[in-house]
């Protein structure tokens, strides 16, 4: 996995949990839960091809933790 594949995962989860914002446990709240435990799943797995793209993915997984924690809510 590269930083573009964790990006896109990363993007899509996004976009899932911010319409989860106008429910209660619904189908976008599994589903970006289920991609963010992909991306949890696979950090030692991420290539860099950079010190600039380890920063920005180290980034994204700050941010990763901080929608799951909102999604648990």
């Amino acid at each position: 996995m590269n930083l573009l594949d964790v990006k896109k995962i990363y993007s899509e989860a996004l976009f899932l949990s911010r319409e989860c914002k106008k429910c209660v446990d619904c189908e976008a709240c599994d589903k970006a839960e289920e991609l963010l435990d992909i991306l949890v799943e696979n950090i030692d797995n991420v290539s860099f091809n950079d010190i600039k793209e380890r920063e920005e993915f180290r980034e994204i997984l700050n941010n990763i933790f901080l929608i799951r924690k909102e999604l648990l809510k």
